[in-house]
C-alpha cells in the first residue's frame, strides 16, 4: 500500500514499518493515515510550544489543544488498529520505593531518573 505523500518523513517511516509488518485493508489504511497525520500535527504543535512557550499574551497557547487532540487521535487510531503493543499495566499507583537514605521516597528507580525528552 502506497504511503500518503502529505505525511512527514517520520510518519512515512512509521507507515512503511507498519504496512510491511501487517496486511492493511483500505479501511485500516484510512485509520492509519488519520492517526499518523494527527501525530504530525501534534509534533508541529509540540515544537511551536517549545519555541513560543505555553502562554501567549497572557492566555493558554492554542497549540496546547492541537497537541493534545493530535496525540489523542493518534493513540486512538493505533488502538483501533490493534497496534498498542505493550499491554496495560496494573491499575493503581506503583509501589513506593525509598531513596538512598531509606527514609525519603524516590520518585523513580535509579535507572529511570533521566528524563528522555
Amino acid at each position: 500500500m502506497k504511503c500518503p505523500v502529505h505525511l512527514s518523513i517520520d510518519a512515512r517511516r512509521h507507515w512503511n514499518r507498519i504496512t510491511a509488518a501487517y496486511e492493511i485493508t483500505a479501511d485500516s489504511a484510512m485509520i492509519l493515515e488519520t492517526g499518523l497525520a494527527n501525530w504530525d500535527m501534534a509534533q508541529v504543535a509540540r515544537e511551536l510550544l517549545r519555541k513560543e512557550g505555553m502562554v501567549v499574551d497572557g492566555k493558554r497557547h492554542p497549540a496546547i489543544e492541537v497537541q493534545k487532540l493530535g496525540d489523542m487521535i493518534f493513540l486512538r487510531s493505533m488502538r483501533e488498529l490493534g497496534l498498542n503493543i505493550a499491554p496495560p499495566g496494573d491499575v493503581g499507583r506503583p509501589p513506593l520505593s525509598l531513596g538512598e537514605d531509606k527514609e525519603t521516597p524516590a520518585l523513580l528507580p535509579e535507572s529511570k531518573q533521566t528524563l528522555l525528552f
